[in-house]
C-alpha cells in the first residue's frame, strides 16, 4: 500500500488538523501492517484513496475554527470510515471462526476494539463539550457499541465451542465484562430500556403491555440488532455465571483486573494490574434474567414474523432461575 505523505503547519490553529490528520494516517497503517492477502489489496487501495480525500480536505479547512455542525460532520465521516475499514478485519476472522488456537487471534480482536474506540477519544478531543452521542450521532454511536459487544461475545463464544472452561485464557472473564457494558451501552443509547431500569433498582411505572409498539420502543428495540444484542447480552452473563461457580472464583465477588489494563493495545502486550474493584454476580444474573424475558416476549410477540429462535434462551433463563 503506498504510503500517505503529506506536511501540515503546525501552528497552533491546526492542532485539531493535526490529530484528525495523524489519526487517519495511523489507521491506515496500523491496517496496512495486519493486511497479508493480496485479494483484499483492491479493497485496500479503494479505502486508501477514501482517506487521502479525507486527509487532503482536513489540509483545506481550518477545522479548529468551523462551527459544530461542520465539525460533526467531519467527525461523522472519519466514524464511518472507520468502522467501514475495520469491517474487513473483522469478516476475516469470522471467516477463519475466531481460531483459539491461534495466539494472535486475541490480539487481532482487540487490535479491532482499539481502534473503533479511537474514535470516541477524537470526539473529544474535536468536541469536548459535546456528548459522544451529540458529536457522533445515535446511528453511529449504536454501530461502535454494536461491534465492540459483538466482536466480544463471538470471540467469547468460539472460546466455549471449541475449548474445556481449564483452558480458558485469563482475559475471558474482562472480555464477558465488557461485552455486557458495550451491549447494554448499545441498548441504552437512546433511551434507557425499562427492563434495564427495573434491574438498577429505578420506579418503572409506564404501561405498555397492550401497545406492541409502544413495548418495543420502551424496551429500546428499533432494529433486528437490538434484538440480536438482547440475546448477546444475555448469553454473556449467562456464561458469566458459569465462570463465577467454578472452584477458583468466589459466588458473589471477586477482585478483578482493571477496565482496560488487562488488554493488549496496538503498541504492545497486556499489563495485569489489579485493582479492588468488586463483582456483584446478581447484578450479570438480573441483567441475563431481565433481557432474556424480553428478547422472548419480542420475538414471539410483535416481531415473531421475523422467525426468531428462543430455544436457547428459554434454557439459559432456567439455568439463570438455578444458580
Amino acid at each position: 500500500m503506498a504510503s500517505v505523505n503529506r506536511s501540515l503547519d503546525l501552528n497552533q490553529d491546526l492542532d485539531v488538523n493535526l490529530n484528525l490528520s495523524e489519526f487517519c494516517k495511523n489507521i491506515m497503517k496500523d491496517v496496512a501492517q495486519r493486511t497479508d492477502n493480496k485479494s483484499m489489496q483492491e479493497v485496500e487501495n479503494i479505502y486508501e484513496q477514501r482517506c487521502l480525500k479525507i486527509l487532503k480536505n482536513i489540509d483545506k479547512t481550518n477545522i479548529h475554527n468551523l462551527p459544530e455542525p461542520q465539525k460533526c460532520q467531519y467527525l461523522q465521516t472519519i466514524a464511518q470510515f472507520v468502522l467501514e475499514l475495520t469491517y474487513i478485519d473483522e469478516c476475516k476472522l469470522v471467516e477463519e471462526e475466531f481460531p483459539p488456537e491461534d495466539p494472535t487471534t486475541f490480539s487481532r480482536v482487540m487490535f479491532i476494539i482499539d481502534t473503533l474506540s479511537r474514535v470516541d477519544n477524537l470526539a473529544q478531543l474535536l468536541l469536548p463539550n459535546k456528548s459522544i452521542l451529540e458529536s457522533l450521532g445515535p446511528d453511529i454511536l449504536e454501530c461502535l457499541h454494536w461491534r465492540k459487544g459483538a466482536l466480544f461475545y463471538m470471540y467469547c463464544h468460539t472460546l466455549n465451542a471449541k475449548q474445556e472452561p481449564s483452558g480458558f485464557p485469563d482475559h475471558y472473564q474482562k472480555c464477558l465484562e465488557n461485552g455486557v457494558e458495550h451491549l447494554k451501552s448499545l441498548l441504552c443509547t437512546r433511551n434507557k430500556p425499562q427492563w434495564l431500569r427495573m434491574v438498577d433498582g429505578q420506579v418503572c411505572d409506564r404501561e405498555y403491555e397492550e401497545d406492541d409498539h409502544t413495548f418495543l420502543l420502551t424496551e429500546g428495540l428499533y432494529s433486528d440488532i437490538h434484538l440480536l444484542a438482547l440475546m448477546y447480552c444475555g448469553e454473556l452473563c449467562y456464561w458469566l455465571i458459569q465462570h463465577s461457580i467454578r472452584p477458583e472464583h468466589s459466588p458473589v465477588t471477586e477482585v478483578v483486573s482493571s477496565d482496560t489494563s488487562s488488554f493488549p493495545t496496538s503498541q504492545g502486550k497486556p499489563e495485569l494490574n489489579v485493582d479492588s474493584r468488586t463483582i456483584n454476580w446478581d447484578v450479570y444474573r438480573q441483567t441475563g434474567q431481565a433481557c432474556l424475558k424480553v428478547y422472548i416476549k419480542s420475538a414471539t410477540g410483535p416481531l415473531s414474523p421475523g422467525g426468531w429462535s428462543t430455544n436457547r434462551a428459554e434454557e439459559i433463563i432456567n439455568y439463570l432461575n438455578c444458580h
